[in-house]
């Protein structure tokens, strides 16, 4: 059993599943996706949601990108869950959807922050990506992530926020946890392991889906066409 198979079964044990709001198993027939559209530009996004919802489930890309910004940008609401959206922004990148892929990089490297131009050189070098990722990549983003974590967990403002946005960053840097170690990196990703009691299952379950798309290399294809083709009209 690999030290990551280990962590992860401890991580299952200890902490258990936790139950989502997703969208109800309702079928899709006869929901348009336009008026989906058009309830999240007014944003009505309840009547967004139980429309999207269906048609996200049964692999609607448009549907599964609107989901994710749904969740994403609902602080305070029942609807709002940072680390949920990232599940539907995959299924979506995934299925083809150009801006979903944008928004994944733009939450796994430069902190969810929005980009309408593609990450230019400094910040390419920085991640080692000029020529592809290498395992200095990995360690620069573990490493990056780990110590905004550290330096901020215990600041008490930083911990009544832990269900918002933050959450997401425990998210990503569980991905690159999971990534470093499975490329046998292990003197950094130990150190990431003090945090494991802070995830919760589904959240785990998310993090193995987006760390699969990097060792794959499918995240890393997205970033290259997309530096060739940056989409700018994306919604956020």
């Amino acid at each position: 059993m690999t030290l990551f198979v280990r962590h992860y079964v401890v991580f299952a044990l200890c902490l258990g599943a936790s139950i989502w709001l997703e969208p109800p198993p309702v079928s899709a027939q006869g929901l348009d996706i336009e008026e989906g559209r058009a309830h999240f530009e007014a944003q009505r996004f309840e009547e967004a949601f139980r429309i999207i919802g269906p048609l996200a489930t049964e692999g609607n890309a448009e549907a599964q990108f609107l989901l994710g910004v749904v969740y994403e940008n609902r602080p305070g609401h029942k609807l709002y869950n940072a680390p949920r959206s990232l599940n539907w922004y995959l299924k979506a990148a995934d299925s083809g959807h150009i801006c979903a892929r944008r928004r994944l990089i733009e939450i796994l490297l430069f902190q969810g922050r929005i980009r309408n131009k593609p990450p230019d050189g400094d910040l390419l070098e920085r991640f080692h990506l000029t020529d592809g990722p290498t395992d200095e990549t990995y360690k620069e983003l573990l490493n990056w992530e780990y110590s905004y974590l550290e330096r901020n967990y215990y600041n008490e403002k930083f911990v009544d926020k832990m269900k918002d946005v933050h959450r997401r960053r425990f998210v990503v840097m569980l991905t690159w946890y999971r990534t470093a170690t499975e490329r046998g990196l292990l003197h950094i990703a130990n150190a990431a392991f003090q945090f494991a009691y802070s995830f919760k299952h589904n959240e785990l379950l998310i993090s193995e889906k987006l760390s699969e798309a990097a060792l794959s290399g499918e995240f890393w294809r997205w970033f290259e066409e997309l530096q060739v083709n940056w989409p700018t009209k994306c919604r956020h």
